[in-house]
């Protein structure tokens, strides 16, 4: 049974808080939501160079870090302790 059955998230995910930080597909870009990615429904600023997305919070991080829009740039190159990936389905 999920601890918080009316907090889904948008795709039905359960209870994923505090695990780790979730590697994305998306490059960062702070501005991203303001310019190109403001009207955009379900899509992904996959077109830049850098650092990709790991949103989410983890474990080893404070509160304010949990919220599933919260985003923070990182390299895939570096080790991050409680960055990983989360299990989707299609």
């Amino acid at each position: 049974m999920f601890a918080h059955p009316n907090g889904a998230a948008r795709w039905g995910q359960h209870d994923v808080a505090g695990s780790v930080w979730e590697w994305t597909l998306d490059f960062h870009d702070p501005d991203w939501y303001a310019g190109a990615g403001n009207d955009c429904q379900d899509c992904g600023n996959v077109s830049g160079n850098g650092a990709r997305v790991l949103r989410g919070g983890s474990w080893n991080y404070n509160v304010v870090s949990l919220r599933n829009a919260k985003r923070f740039p990182g390299s895939a190159a570096a080790y991050w302790l409680g960055a990983g990936i989360r299990c989707a389905r299609n």
